[in-house]
């Protein structure tokens, strides 16, 4: 039992205090109690100490056992007797603060129950104002659908009465467009006509095509001198693709090919002699008008320009029989 003593003494965490009967402090009564009575194996018998231990509690909930300095006892006190004491001493202050721990409870749920009732009108509150604020809202917004469903009704309305009156203009949008169409079927067929009583006064606009093709050519880069017509057809007669149209031509036409390169270099000349105005296709006659090699230029450079984007209409015809 003594070495069950040193070790609580040695070990235990205490808080420093003042002893009950002593101005001393608690530490150094522990240090003068282990020193002088707890070195003794036999300290209930030979290390007597009065008054009685006193036990104490400190808010870390820890126990702790003080003692006032120690006497030597007329009548040295039993193991037995020490151990009545203790006991006694353990089972009045345990009670004590049992009965105060009871008494701070009952004072917690007081507050508790205090600050329940607070937070539960709180809560009722808050719970009011949020209803009220909804409810107003849920009305502005009723309000703000009615008079949004009166505007769109209005605007039906409005739509409804500008659609009978386009009815009418609908109407004589599509006979318009009726007249247009019968217009253009009309130019389409004088065009033809045109073109029929063109080719029998063997009139052609050869020169204009020429013209266009020149221009044609110069906005796709494919000759890069600006001025003159002649000088475009000259720089157009330099490149693949006339090369290889104008050896089918002359291949087939059983030509030579120098003599159509010739003319090549004077075609715009010899066609401004033929500039008659032609809104109609371009017909090429093989009339006297123009000779075999110039016909072979000319029928060259339309298929050249065939392969280009939005390419002339043209055909050759045959002369008739004399």
């Amino acid at each position: 039992m003594s070495l069950f003593y040193a070790y609580i003494f040695n070990f235990i965490p205490v808080k420093p205090t003042m002893c009950s009967n002593l101005n001393t402090p608690f530490t150094d009564v522990l240090k003068m109690f282990r020193f002088s009575n707890c070195l003794s194996p036999f300290w209930p018998m030979a290390r007597p100490f009065a008054p009685a231990p006193q036990i104490f509690f400190g808010y870390n909930q820890k126990l702790a056992i003080t003692t006032s300095l120690w006497q030597y006892g007329d009548q040295p006190v039993t193991f037995d007797e020490h151990r009545k004491i203790i006991k006694t001493l353990l089972n009045d202050h345990l009670n004590r603060y049992e009965s105060r721990g009871l008494q701070l409870l009952s004072r917690d749920t007081q507050l508790q129950n205090e600050l329940s009732d607070k937070l539960l009108r709180k809560r009722r509150t808050l719970e009011e104002e949020q209803s009220r604020k909804r409810q107003d809202l849920f009305k502005f917004f009723r309000q703000d659908a009615k008079e949004r469903q009166e505007q769109r009704d209005m605007l039906f309305e409005r739509i409804l009465q500008k659609n009978s009156e386009l009815v009418p203009l609908q109407a004589c949008l599509f006979q318009s467009m009726l007249h247009l169409l019968l217009l253009i079927l009309l130019q389409f067929e004088l065009q033809g006509q045109i073109t029929e009583k063109l080719a029998l006064q063997q009139n052609f606009n050869i020169r204009g095509a020429l013209e266009r093709i020149v221009l044609q050519a110069r906005l796709k880069k494919i000759i890069w001198r600006p001025n003159g017509v002649q000088t475009g057809l000259d720089e157009l007669a330099e490149t693949p693709e006339f090369d290889k149209e104008l050896d089918r031509v002359v291949g087939a036409r059983k030509l030579v090919r120098g003599d159509v390169v010739h003319c090549v270099r004077h075609l715009y000349h010899e066609v401004s002699k033929h500039a008659l105005r032609n809104d109609g296709f371009i017909i090429l006659a093989n009339a006297h008008h123009f000779d075999k090699n110039y016909r072979a230029a000319m029928v060259a450079f339309l298929r050249m320009q065939d392969k280009w984007v939005s390419p002339l209409d043209w055909v050759e015809t045959r002369p008739p029989e004399s």
